[in-house]
């Protein structure tokens, strides 16, 4: 990723949506001057959220790889 940071985080157990949702995103940036002490909330007014699929176990787990099922 060179010189770039992704922060990412949470899960949502819901339909195939690829949507992105306004409250947890809002509070993935508040939470991100917790553990980066450099960083605040206004760092993030040009950077574009991206949302994305990653298919899990039954126990929560990512499955590692490809699934054939579905196109990551």
């Amino acid at each position: 990723m060179e010189n770039h940071l992704r922060i990412a985080g949470t899960m949502e157990i819901a339909e195939n949506k690829l949507c992105i949702n306004k409250n947890r995103l809002n509070g993935i940036k508040k939470q991100v001057p917790n553990y980066f002490q450099n960083f605040e909330p206004d760092c993030f007014k040009h950077v574009t959220p991206r949302v994305g699929l990653r298919p899990v176990s039954p126990e929560g787990l990512p499955y590692i790889g490809r699934v054939s099922k579905w196109k990551t």
